[in-house]
């Protein structure tokens, strides 16, 4: 971890750097249990991390440490963001 004169590690120490990941890999479980296609779970989490970037409004309780994708999962995780999936229109059907 990378050391700046005078302000010590960046990350903090090494327990709190092994503490934040098993938390982001926690809440990727969490955010993968409401949403059973990983596909559909990225497009979301994508969507949504472009919309915060924004200036949307997080509709979770923010920490100043989270960033926009843990924002995201969090929201997801909870609840607080849902999807449609649209029926496919075969060629058949149209004809």
């Amino acid at each position: 971890m990378p050391d700046i004169p005078g302000r010590g590690n960046l990350l903090g120490s090494s327990e709190e750097y092994l503490a934040m990941q098993v938390n982001k890999k926690e809440l990727v479980q969490a955010a993968a249990s409401q949403v059973e296609n990983p596909q559909i779970l990225i497009n979301m989490v994508s969507r949504r991390v472009r919309q915060l970037g924004q200036g949307y409004r997080p509709l979770v309780p923010v920490n100043p440490k989270m960033t926009f994708m843990d924002v995201a999962l969090t929201e997801v995780a909870e609840g607080k963001l849902g999807y449609e999936l649209l029926e496919e229109i075969g060629v058949a059907a149209q004809a």
